[in-house]
């Protein structure tokens, strides 16, 4: 994966970056508990890493809805591991969303 690892408050909650569909919910081999949303225009967001989610496949997300929470790295942060793909490719994650 080309995405980017992000520190976040411990247990911080994790928003969908755009409206769409949630077609992956579950543990995965190289991010652990991992939600993807595919999105219009062929974009599809990752989010892994998390220490919990709140969405099943096949839900409709709207743009900042909680969709899980980030997990605890040390008792002061967590991280979040989080990638997009345009129809099929990694892009870089700062051309779609803003890291404020």
């Amino acid at each position: 994966h080309k995405g980017v690892n992000l520190n976040t408050a411990e247990f911080a909650p994790v928003y969908a970056m755009d409206t769409g569909q949630v077609i992956f919910s579950g543990q995965a081999t190289d991010t652990g508990l991992t939600i993807m949303i595919r999105h219009p225009g062929g974009l599809e967001s990752l989010y892994g890493g998390l220490s919990e989610v709140s969405v099943a496949v096949g839900d409709w997300m709207k743009v900042g809805e909680p969709i899980g929470k980030a997990a605890a790295k040390d008792p002061a942060k967590g991280t979040l591991y989080f990638s997009v793909m345009k129809e099929g490719v990694t892009i870089n994650p700062a051309d779609v969303i803003s890291f404020d």
